[in-house]
């Protein structure tokens, strides 16, 4: 009973209610007997059916799989195990289609339709409509019409013309027919789709309402632009009462649009302000939405797909401010547009963020927030498990879905946590929300005068021509932009400086590879630095990347190009030169506090057992133990040249002192996996012996400055609109105040030489990013001209908070006012002495 109401809640968008009622349900079927588990394959598939139509697809998919590993616990099959089974596939072929992963798609649709083609199951032509979505995603076309005019045929034969699944089929041939360039027969079917949804499901559904923008989004193609508004007006009253989120974002993305279209071909300067204040209120509108949806989502896959498919909001936000300004002259909206800018990226990265925050209140007792935190590490190890197991070449089937059973009880675990906390703390939601906007004024606060903020956007487009460039300067007084197109020449230089410097080989370049790096690092700087390097102000500069640029190392990029006869980086002019650089994941990362003390803290440094060369090409780190030692005998603190167990490690992690890291990393960056360090490399390192980034996002952290003096720390899979998933984000988002990491493996002695010449730099009271930019310096004067290739020098980087450590200066104020203070008062007593006298 709970299990059809719950579907009945669902199918009225009433989901909360509809999750309470399965939740009742599986409660009420414990047992493994087949009656039983046919009832909870029934309930996870109505369960990820709910998820879907909240748009957290990744959840969806974990109940289909559970729901397949039930069902293949029945022992003998009968005509009801078939039918879930295709009923399954059917659902789970959709959800990898919104996933995104086509052919994994089509793999399972087209097993779906023959199970269903040899037992004369139901909802065939909806297997075919699905493959005919699944192959227009492909690039196919012509296969797309041939399966929608059978999912058609099919549907018709079977059930009256006027059945309702063909309106959805209506609907998308019609979109296709009209990317085809046959408007004429594409408008006739979207209104074929319209006829039926009112017919089937009413003026006000969701479905209606989505309709109706398709229709709006065939007049804009069009340029009927009046006909296109009424039609998206049509939609928000076809959706007002439902408060389906999904479909409201579309709609308000698309009337956003389309009052910018109206803004653009008005004469009337005033109708044009007024056009675009509507778009720009709508698009706002629409973010909302996109974070009251994500908030929705407790999970980080969920949270971060939906932030790579919904970036084109943020740039349409980006561009209708830039608008508003070159209309109104009012720089305000240049800050807007910045904004903006900085909300578009690493959203996952300030949500955990504030997350984090908000479990560590007052409010929660400990047991509360370290079970979420718990359970949210076991759910990332188990997908990490899952993942590097998956790509071996005969990975152990049994121990699979052992895994995957796990994950799915662990994720449902966390997902009934995170639920009861949402109920009895409901200012969660308000205060995950609430947290992630930043004022300008707030960013200026934290600028010093000579810090000059570089925030870079890259929009991306679908087609390659259309994408663009936004660069925000930002100093202590104003905000500036610079705005440009991106052309493949710029891709193919970023794509060379990545191949020339991540992977590079010494002793073997040659003279076209040396031309062909130095024209890449020419050429970005000419991109990304000198349309606004006239607006910079002072010589401290924080980088904000975006997308692949967060792999170029920024002080690398040659400012002056000159020919040289012989293979030499000695002489070359690098921004290094003119600058002192640092970098953050984020410029809404400038609100956190900065952090400096009257004396230079003490320094943790740890470094594996080294006794012997170890198992699976992780050797003996001796330059790093003769780094550390160097180190030592410059600052305070303790060497720990030992093993640890992961406990030991934690524990020192969470000591409030500079942590310098030096061991065995690995970042996996084309995997998707998690980028891990190695604990111990005299034993076998594909065990339980790696600290991973899931856990070290769950600490936290209070040390001024970390130094993870090993390989590519800043490296890991990127992610589109959030980032790279590294070592150095999780020190960030556990809470240290900077990380110095490393973009690609570095060559030990060098590594050595820079950092000791940089903990010389910081306590001599020096920014970090002063510190380490002095550095370079000096090692590049001092060096043989072969080993000033950047690769030698260019992957250390700061990001975080640059302020010194320590500061002699203040010190200094410090105690000279507390002498002035001294002598003022012994002349105050001096004086009243002798007047009394």
């Amino acid at each position: 009973m709970h299990n059809a109401l719950g579907l009945v809640y669902y199918e009225t968008g009433r989901f909360n209610e509809a999750l309470e009622e399965y939740r009742m349900s599986e409660g009420l079927v414990p047992g493994l007997d087949s009656r039983s588990i046919q009832l909870r394959i029934s309930i996870h598939n109505n369960q990820g059916l709910l998820y879907s139509g909240r748009g957290d697809y990744t959840n969806s998919l974990e109940y289909y799989n559970e729901a397949e590993r039930l069902l293949g616990l029945i022992p003998a099959w009968d005509s009801i195990s078939y039918s879930k089974q295709s009923t399954l596939l059917l659902n789970k072929g959709i959800v990898l289609f919104l996933l995104g992963k086509f052919e994994e798609s089509k793999g399972v649709l087209k097993e779906c339709a023959q199970i269903k083609e040899k037992h004369k199951h139901p909802y065939l032509g909806s297997v075919y409509f699905n493959l005919a979505r699944v192959y227009q995603s492909l690039g196919d076309p012509e296969i797309a019409c041939q399966y929608y005019l059978k999912s058609i045929e099919r549907w018709s034969t079977e059930y009256e013309s006027d059945y309702y699944e063909l309106a959805n089929i209506y609907l998308h041939f019609g979109e296709l027919l009209t990317s085809l360039g046959q408007a004429e027969l594409g408008f006739e079917y979207l209104q074929k789709a319209m006829q039926n949804y009112k017919r089937n499901y009413g003026s006000s559904h969701p479905l209606t309402a989505a309709c109706y923008e398709s229709l709006a989004r065939y007049s804009l193609d069009q340029e009927q632009l009046e006909d296109a508004l009424d039609y998206l007006q049509e939609a928000l009253h076809s959706i007002e009462i439902t408060g389906h989120d999904l479909t409201l974002l579309k709609i308000l993305a698309t009337k956003a649009e389309a009052l910018e279209d109206v803004s653009i071909h008005s004469s009337i300067a005033d109708e044009k302000l007024e056009y675009l204040q509507a778009a720009l209120t709508t698009n706002s509108l629409s973010i909302d939405v996109l974070h009251r949806v994500q908030n929705a989502f407790l999970s980080a896959e969920s949270r971060i797909f939906m932030t790579s498919r919904q970036k084109d909001l943020f740039t349409t936000g980006i561009r209708l401010n830039l608008e508003m300004y070159k209309l109104s002259g009012d720089k305000a909206y240049i800050d807007e547009a910045f904004l903006m800018a900085a909300k578009g990226k690493s959203g996952e990265l300030m949500f955990e963020m504030n997350n984090k925050e908000w479990l560590y209140l007052e409010s929660l007792t400990d047991t509360m927030a370290i079970s979420a935190s718990e359970l949210k590490q076991q759910i990332a190890h188990l997908s990490n498990l899952i993942q590097t197991k998956t790509m071996e070449m005969n990975p152990d089937s049994v121990q699979l879905e052992n895994w995957q059973n796990q994950l799915f009880q662990t994720r449902d675990s966390f997902t009934r946590h995170m639920e009861q906390l949402r109920r009895d703390f409901p200012q969660m939601g308000h205060f995950e929300l609430s947290n992630i906007d930043i004022s300008m004024k707030q960013i200026r606060r934290n600028l010093k005068r000579n810090e000059t903020l570089v925030e870079y956007f890259m929009t991306g487009a679908e087609d390659a021509d259309k994408e663009q460039l936004f660069i925000f300067v930002v100093s202590k007084n104003e905000c500036l932009y610079y705005q440009s197109p991106v052309d493949s020449l710029f891709h193919q230089n970023i794509e060379t400086i990545i191949d020339k410097l991540h992977v590079f080989v010494p002793y073997n370049e040659t003279r076209e590879q040396f031309d062909s790096l130095k024209l890449a690092l020419f050429g970005i700087y000419q991109d990304l630095i000198q349309p606004v390097e006239s607006l910079f102000s002072g010589k401290n500069l924080l980088i904000v990347p975006d997308e692949t640029l967060s792999f170029v190392p920024f002080d690398a990029l040659i400012t002056h190009l000159d020919s040289d006869s012989i293979i030499n980086y000695a002489g070359i002019s690098y921004l290094l030169q003119d600058y002192n650089i640092s970098y953050m994941y984020n410029s809404q990362l400038m609100n956190r506090k900065r952090s400096w003390d009257l004396r230079f803290p003490d320094v943790t440094a740890w470094i594996p057992e080294q006794t012997k060369a170890a198992t699976h090409s992780y050797g003996k780190l001796q330059g790093a133990m003769e780094e550390v030692q160097d180190i030592m005998e410059l600052v305070k603190g303790r060497s720990i040249q030992q093993s640890l167990e992961k406990p030991e490690l934690i524990s020192l992690l969470e000591e409030n002192a500079i942590l310098h890291l030096a061991m065995h990393s690995l970042a996996t960056e084309n995997t998707g996996k998690s980028p891990y360090f190695i604990l111990d490399t005299l034993r076998d390192p594909l065990l339980g012996n790696r600290m991973h980034d899931y856990e070290i996002n769950a600490l936290n952290l209070s040390t001024p400055m970390v130094v993870l003096s090993s390989c590519e720390t800043a490296g890991g899979f990127l992610h589109n609109g959030e980032g790279i998933m590294s070592l150095s984000r999780s020190f960030l988002q556990a809470g240290a105040s900077s990380v110095v990491h490393t973009l690609w493996p570095v060559e030990d002695a060098k590594s050595r030489e820079i950092m000791v010449a940089y903990y010389r730099e910081i306590k001599r009271g020096h920014s970090k990013s002063e510190a380490l930019s002095n550095v370079k310096k000096q090692y590049m004067l001092e060096q043989p001209p072969f080993y000033t290739h950047p690769y030698y020098w260019a992957a250390f980087q700061i990001t975080g908070d640059t302020s010194p450590l320590h500061s002699k200066r203040r010190v200094s104020l410090i105690i000279g006012s507390f002498l002035i203070a001294l002598l003022i008062f012994y002349y105050l007593k001096r004086r009243s002495f002798f007047r009394r006298a």
